[in-house]
């Protein structure tokens, strides 16, 4: 293959990469294939290109170098280096709007090498013979950023009286930086009307809108406009933060959470971006506004009371020349100086070259919107993490006795045994010889029981003597000699084969009379005949432990608790689990440990829950959470916080179930579990649920570039990516849903995974549809059908799919959509889906009438009135009754008309909107009767409604 072959794919390659490392790579071997070659020619092309990408990633010093050595080379040969050289390498002229930009933001240019590069462009466009647009924005442009306002003034008027032509810039780009001029200039209302252009009219470019949104945040703070603010926060925020030449914009969205009482999410953004000040060194207006809103955040953070938070990444070595050398890391307090110094720096190198205080100025205001509060909740990030304090440690034998039981429940086999050993210790202080003999027997129990849960086996064979010795000091020879006879199948490592043996020395001990052992031996057989899937054996035993310490005198509270607690667990998995309510409620009043109580009190939660007493099954969630967060058991605290969140929704508290998540993000990152991911995941559907659109948005871009760096399977992707569509499709930013969407179905497909398949193409088809596109719908909504043929078990996925491809086809005007939907009314009646069916009839009728074939849409639509009776859909009959009315309407047969909407509007019982429709339909018919009396007492009663 040639050189120049090789290049040339190697540019198309270019062209089809979106910018940034991979896109530059190319770049960078076409370069370099090409001065091997000595191909100056495709150099030149590569080079245009390069100095595009360099543009677009904040990389000044290249795009200076590339586009320096291009202008030379068309300058010395034009003919050879044309300004455009190929379709997609760019255009000399049009970089040329780049220069005095990139110029003006760095001191080290002269303000007459700035001033020069306009006047040459000029002169180049001039002898190009193209409009002078470009050259005005570029004036404009330099002027306003370098603070020579009186120019900037007589540029703003020349630019908006100039002729837009082909080398203008875009619309996105100009509405963008007018408005942030005329934001500067007190002029709030102006640039909140472009704000609103960008938005309304979709504008978009390279950092547009997220640019102008963010420029956009403080005048909307200050007209009160603070839900758009957040809005505009959110969205500018996540389409930024990929980017290290969008360091500007993050700015912007440090001082927002500065002043809006959201100074721990604006610390995060900080840490997550605080490299990117020295990304490009000729880029320093950028970091002058970073360090500004870095120093203005960090003073917020100090006022709040954090002022001892680490910032961490501040210490790196490639932040020093901005502030300075530090030992160790820095905190807010100790790092805010030093931003205000650098900023002011920056600025005063650039007040110098532009001969005005412009940037001492802007440092100025930006110190004083400390003073400035507006509140916009946004949750998430909190300073302190969710930590209770660390547990006194135990004074006494008793306390580490507890302390012990808690871990061993919480299987922290480590920190039990270490607790035991303390205990016993502690013994050696303890005056009471009879409680030291108990207290030492309980603590060996325990050591004991931890080794056999961790199959230390070995171990606890050694420990065992010491086990039986402590229970005869103790006093419980019973115990001891069971021991003694069966080692440690009494301890725990009994399986179902060693049944025989425990039932025999049951039978032993419930004929002695020893109720200790008695229980215990039950409560032994209870677990194996569990495990064993034996429950029926096992409630039987778990009952005989309940009457043996039912008629002890004083039995030991942690054999009651773990009985009733045994018990509830298996009448729960029966036909009536809530008989374990009343069992539950036992073990929480006898169970010593918080552990314990906490599992029963989550049973308990789900079992009410299940029944549909959702108020006490909360109280009981959140008694467990309690009891598991006094102990620091973080993932319990996770599940407790996922179950009460589940309840709060069904209670339709959404903004508690968010609040609870939250929590449970919180333990998951201190658990460093490996499920933080999935919890993530749910707390961003339930922000979906509480209508909390851009902050799922922002969540689920995170979990999902999670779970791409983890490797998670293209189903589980799937999911999260049709979240996010959905999310984005409430935050009306359509093309971004639908680009989620189609990722979204490719890798379901890939995992054959059909019915979500279906479920997001269906979205997808749902979302073209409303937006005017019926071909697009159309076309993926046969895909939808497809992949649900392709699964013979995705009945119910097929029907749906049909029924829209129906409906969407036949608004269209394709009759085949007619044929789609008896295929759906033939899958229903096989299924007996008789609503289903009057569904898909009612939607035959409408279209039947988009197909202008007025009669059979009426008899089809009383059909449809007559099947939903049938099933007791009394308001979906009244509304194919009023459909059929309408389509009588449109015929002129409005004596007719008002006998089906008088029956309609007797279906919807009151149902206030339906009736309204329902009156004004009766209206409309009565007045093209001339009964305008008649007509007007319609009209007024549907206003009342």
């Amino acid at each position: 293959m040639s050189e120049s072959i090789r290049i040339d794919e190697l540019l198309e390659q270019v062209d089809q990469t979106p910018f940034g490392p991979e896109e530059r790579a190319l770049i960078d071997q076409a370069i370099a294939i090409a001065v091997e070659s000595g191909d100056e020619f495709s150099e030149y092309r590569a080079r245009m290109r390069l100095a595009s990408s360099a543009n677009m990633t904040g990389d000044t010093d290249t795009l200076l170098s590339s586009f320096a050595w291009c202008l030379g080379k068309h300058d010395a040969d034009a003919a050879r280096f044309p300004a455009k050289p190929d379709d997609s390498a760019g255009d000399l002229l049009w970089q040329y709007k780049w220069m005095a930009g990139t110029l003006s933001a760095s001191p080290a240019f002269p303000a007459a090498d700035i001033r020069g590069v306009l006047d040459d462009m000029q002169s180049r466009y001039e002898r190009a013979g193209v409009g002078q647009s470009g050259v005005a924005m570029a004036r404009f442009g330099a002027a306003f950023a370098n603070g020579w306002l009186d120019e900037a003034a007589e540029a703003y008027r020349v630019l908006t009286t100039t002729e837009r032509d082909d080398y203008s810039h875009c619309d996105a780009c100009v509405r963008s930086e007018s408005a942030a001029y005329l934001a500067a200039t007190g002029r709030d209302d102006e640039a909140i009307s472009l704000y609103e252009e960008i938005v309304e009219g979709g504008f978009s470019c390279g950092e547009e809108p997220e640019h102008a949104l963010s420029d956009a945040l403080l005048p909307y703070l200050r007209a009160g406009r603070l839900d758009r603010a957040k809005s505009f926060h959110l969205r500018s925020y996540r389409d930024a933060r990929g980017n290290a030449d969008n360091i500007g914009i993050i700015a912007n969205h440090l001082v927002f959470c500065a002043i809006t009482g959201n100074e721990a999410r604006g610390l995060a953004m900080l840490e997550r971006h605080i490299a990117w000040i020295a990304h490009d060194r000729l880029n320093q207006r950028a970091q002058f506004s970073a360090l500004a809103a870095t120093g203005l955040l960090l003073d917020t953070i100090v006022d709040a009371g954090h002022g001892d938070t680490v910032v961490r990444g501040a210490d790196s070595a490639e932040l020093e020349p901005f502030f300075g050398s530090h030992t160790g890391p820095w905190t807010a307090a100790e790092l805010s100086p030093a931003a205000w110094a650098a900023a002011a720096a920056i600025g005063d190198g650039f007040d110098r070259r532009n001969g005005n205080r412009h940037l001492a100025d802007r440092l100025q205001a930006t110190r004083a919107l400390r003073t400035e509060r507006y509140d916009v909740a946004i949750t998430g990030e909190a300073f302190a993490a969710p930590v209770p304090a660390a547990a006194a440690e135990p004074v006494d034998a008793g306390g580490w006795v507890d302390r012990a039981r808690e871990l061993a429940a919480l299987g922290e086999i480590d920190r039990a045994l270490a607790a035991a050993e303390h205990g016993l210790t502690a013994l050696e202080s303890d005056a009471a010889a009879s409680v030291t003999d108990d207290r030492r027997a309980e603590l060996i129990g325990i050591r004991l029981a931890v080794l056999v849960a961790a199959s230390r086996l070995e171990d606890a064979e050694q420990e065992l003597p010491a086990r039986i010795a402590a229970l005869r000091a103790a006093g419980d020879e019973a115990v001891a000699d069971a021991l003694a006879r069966h080692g440690l199948l009494l301890a725990g490592s009994a399986t179902a084969s060693d049944l025989p043996v425990l039932e025999q020395e049951l039978g032993v001990a419930l004929q002695s009379g020893a109720d200790d052992l008695s229980a215990r031996v039950a409560l032994r057989i209870t677990a194996v005949r569990a495990e064993a899937g034996d429950l029926e054996g096992a409630g039987t035993a778990a009952d005989t432990a309940i009457a043996v310490l039912d008629r002890a005198p004083e039995p030991e509270p942690m054999l009651v608790g773990a009985a009733f607690q045994l018990a509830a667990y298996l009448a729960a998995q029966g036909e009536e689990p809530a008989t374990a309510l009343p069992l539950l409620d036992r073990a929480i009043a006898a169970e010593p440990t918080r552990v314990r109580r906490a599992e029963s009190h989550r049973l308990r939660a789900r079992l009410l829950a299940g029944s549909g007493d959702l108020e006490a099954a909360l109280a009981a969630s959140e008694a467990a959470l309690e009891h598991d967060l006094a102990i620091d058991a973080r993932m319990r605290v996770v599940e407790d916080c996922q179950l009460s969140a589940a309840i709060l929704d069904d209670l339709a508290r959404p903004d508690d179930a968010v609040a609870r998540l939250r929590l449970a993000v919180q333990h998951a990152k201190l658990a460093e579990s490996p499920g933080l991911v999935g919890v993530r995941y749910g707390l961003g559907r339930q922000l979906l649920r509480a209508g909390r659109t851009g902050e799922a948005v922002e969540l689920l871009q995170d979990v999902f570039e999670a779970e791409v760096a983890a490797g998670a399977p293209p189903a589980a992707r799937a999911e999260t990516l049709h979240l996010l569509g959905t999310a984005l499709r409430g935050e009306e930013e359509f093309a971004a849903a639908s680009g989620a969407w189609h990722t979204a179905a490719e890798l379901f497909e890939e995992a054959e995974a059909w019915p979500g398949a279906v479920a997001v193409l269906a979205d997808l088809g749902r979302l073209f549809a409303g937006l005017g596109y019926a071909e697009e719908a159309i076309e993926v909504l046969e895909r939808a059908v497809a992949d649900a043929r392709r699964d013979p078990d995705t009945v119910a996925s097929l029907a749906d799919a049909l029924h829209l491809l129906g409906q969407v086809s036949l608004e269209h005007g394709e009759p085949n959509g007619l044929d789609r939907l008896d295929e759906v009314a033939a899958l229903a009646r096989e299924h007996g889906a008789d609503w289903l069916l009057a569904d898909v009839v009612d939607s035959r009728a409408r279209g039947l009438a988009a197909l202008s074939r007025p009669e059979e849409a009426v008899a089809t639509a009383l059909t449809a009135a007559e099947l939903f009776e049938a099933v007791g859909a009394t308001r979906p009959a009244g509304g194919s009754m009023l459909f059929a009315g309408r389509v009588l309407q449109s015929e002129g047969r409005h004596d007719e008309a008002l006998v089906l909407i008088s029956q309609a509007i007797e279906r919807f019982d009151g149902q206030a909107d339906a009736v309204a429709l329902g009156r004004i339909a009766l209206a409309d018919s009565l007045e093209a009767l001339g009964r305008l009396a008649e007509s007007a007492e319609a009209r007024r009663l549907a206003e009342e409604v």
